[in-house]
Order: C-alpha cells, then sequence, then structure tokens
C-alpha cells in the first residue's frame, strides 16, 4: 500500500528538517524564554486607574458628561479619605505589594498629644474644612449629601462634652484652687475625658470600635 503524501512529507522531509535545525531550534526557544523571563519581571501593579474608553472616544464623551453634568447620589460609589493624626510611618519589613493583607505596622508618632486646646481646634477646623478642600462647601443645601458625609470624633466630642457634662470647648483642665493647669495635668484630663466619651456614649463607642479614637491595651492615645 502507498503512503499518503502527508505521511511521505513528514516521514522523508520534515523529520529530517528537525533533525538538522535541532540546535537552532532549541537556541530560538531559549532566546524566547529569555526574553518572556525579562518581560515578566517587569510586570507590577497598576500605577493610575484603568481608562476603558479614550476621552476621545464617544463612549468615553459619554461618561465624562454624564460625571461633569450630574452629581452624585448616595447611591453611588465614593473614595473614602481618613485623615490620621499619631502615625508617623508605616514598616514594611517582610511585607510584598503582592499581598495586600499585610501592610505592615504603625510607626507612631511619640511627639502626638492632641489634649491642649489649640489642638482640639485644629483637629475640629479640618473636619469642618475637608468638604470645602474635595470641592463641597458645607451649608449648601445642594451639596449637603457630602456634608453628611463627613464623621468627626472631635464634633461628636465636643457635643458630648456641652450635652453629657455641661463644658464648654475645648477642654480645659480644672486645677484645685484655681490657676492655670500644667501641660501634664491637661493632657491626663484631656484623655480621661476622652476616654470617658468612647465608653459611656454611644456614638464614642462607634468612634473607637472604627479606630477613629486609637488607645492601646495600656490606656496611651496613639492616634486619632
Amino acid at each position: 500500500m502507498a503512503n499518503r503524501p502527508i505521511e511521505v512529507f513528514f516521514r522523508d522531509y520534515w523529520s529530517e528538517w528537525i533533525n538538522t535545525a535541532r540546535f537552532p531550534i532549541v537556541g530560538g526557544f531559549i532566546i524566547l524564554m529569555a526574553v518572556f523571563a525579562f518581560l515578566a519581571s517587569r510586570l507590577g501593579p497598576l500605577t493610575k486607574q484603568e481608562e476603558w474608553f479614550p476621552e476621545d472616544f464617544y463612549g468615553g464623551a459619554a461618561l465624562k458628561w454624564l460625571a461633569d453634568s450630574f452629581k452624585l447620589t448616595e447611591r453611588d460609589s465614593t473614595v473614602e479619605v481618613d485623615v490620621t493624626w499619631g502615625i508617623a510611618g508605616i514598616d514594611r519589613t517582610g511585607t510584598s505589594r503582592y499581598k495586600p493583607a499585610n501592610p505592615g505596622k504603625a510607626v507612631w508618632d511619640t511627639t502626638f498629644d492632641p489634649s491642649s486646646p489649640a489642638a482640639q481646634l485644629a483637629i475640629v477646623e479640618t473636619c469642618f474644612q475637608a468638604p470645602a478642600a474635595l470641592g463641597r462647601v458645607p451649608g449648601d443645601d445642594s451639596l449637603s449629601l457630602y456634608k453628611a458625609n463627613v464623621t468627626c470624633f472631635m464634633q461628636d466630642y465636643a457635643e458630648w462634652l456641652r450635652d453629657e457634662k455641661f463644658l464648654t470647648f475645648p477642654f480645659e483642665a480644672v486645677v484645685v484652687g484655681g490657676g492655670s493647669p500644667t501641660e501634664e495635668e491637661q493632657r491626663v484630663q484631656f484623655l480621661s475625658s476622652l476616654s470617658e466619651f468612647t465608653t459611656s456614649s454611644f456614638v464614642g463607642e462607634q468612634h473607637r470600635a472604627s479606630s477613629r479614637i486609637g488607645f492601646d491595651v495600656s490606656g496611651t492615645l496613639r492616634m486619632v
């Protein structure tokens, strides 16, 4: 029985060519694998948000027009921004960019002290200015949604002082016999008052549970 043409081709030509060119073929695959390995080593996380449609494309232009022409609603996903004091940095020793569940350990700012009246007022002022920094002006009824979304522990603490303790804000230490309190007296009494706020009021408990007020196990205020 005569061999079919395809069989003749692979037997007499293809196999012979493969055997003759075996070294260039293997070398070519090695070079390709080296190039692919080099390109793979340069892969990394995104440096900017993905752009599904360019703005000069009609689909991208339509999405941009919708975003610019219509306000967000409470059902839209927005970016949450947390402003934190008391953390000097993050120790990322032993972490990997590919393991976001382990971002590292906080490095506490040993000079952090929010107990002074000036520091308390500065935190409240930051809370008030946050919406304006994002392009939203507090008190504007058309943008009241953004105003409601600003959560500030110091503002709630000030209301608690006024409504529950009948004290004025900012908190100032009381000195037996009168006179101005020392920095240590101010710090101790303020931290005691703030700790009471986080344990005796529902709002304060929520702030502590959400790590907006960070006391450690020893009772030291680490961050807010």
